[in-house]
């Protein structure tokens, strides 16, 4: 059988791990194989039985003040597209139920009896990554150093150490969906703001939220104001 290449969700894009990372960490009795993950029998002479659908843990993350552990889990459903699910270790804890529930929902397939499920969560709780990352439940700048800034939909750039926890706007897919290309910016916004400094005012407004905590700087805002219809 081929191995699966395991595909992570990166923090700023999506990226495919060759096979051996994708194994990285995973426990003793596990398999990692084409359709999913394997799990070793007693029975030496017996093949592996299919467990479940491909996952991976990622990695673990904490806050910066080491509380809240908890390890980000990558699931791929039906339709080939892979989502990562943050998991509190409190939560893995405390309701195998729900774990399941919100892995389920985000397409794992897992073989059916009381057994499957004690293995999975042995897969889950004792895989281990080797990476940790810092959780933060901010938009925007991580911490106070700048090190990384978390994009409205949820994805982190800058380091890659960082890790979004807190809840997104309520209709954010909508709001912070990328769309465009430079050069359609470029053409469209910038070029026609040429020679007229308020509206090079105005478009560069739009880029001044990022940079004040860089500069340590209080927000604020501008008032243009004039005659009725006058643009």
């Amino acid at each position: 059988m081929n191995m699966i290449n395991m595909k992570v969700v990166d923090t700023a894009t999506a990226t495919c791990c060759d096979t051996d990372v994708a194994k990285a960490g995973i426990p003793d009795g596990f398999l990692v194989l084409s359709d999913g993950i394997y799990e070793e029998t007693e029975d030496e002479s017996a093949d592996p039985a299919w467990l479940c659908s491909s996952v991976q843990v990622q990695a673990l993350f904490r806050n910066a003040s080491g509380m809240g552990w908890g390890r980000i889990v990558t699931v791929a459903n039906p339709d080939g597209a892979y989502q990562d699910v943050s998991l509190l270790d409190s939560e893995i804890e405390r309701s195998r139920s729900s774990v399941l529930g919100r892995l389920t929902d985000c397409g794992l397939k897992l073989r059916s009896g009381t057994k499957a499920r004690d293995a999975f969560m042995r897969l889950v709780k004792e895989w281990d990554p080797g990476s940790v990352l810092t959780s933060t439940d901010r938009l925007g700048w991580s911490d106070a150093n700048c090190a990384a800034f978390v994009l409205g939909d949820g994805r982190v750039i800058g380091n890659g150490k960082f890790h979004f926890t807190g809840r997104r706007p309520d209709g954010a897919d909508g709001i912070y969906a990328p769309a465009g290309t430079v050069d359609g910016w470029r053409d469209n916004v910038a070029a026609p703001c040429i020679g007229n400094p308020l509206m090079i005012l105005s478009v560069s407004l739009a880029f001044t939220g990022p940079l004040l905590e860089l500069l340590n700087e209080e927000g604020g805002g501008l008032h243009l104001h004039g005659a009725s219809s006058c643009g």
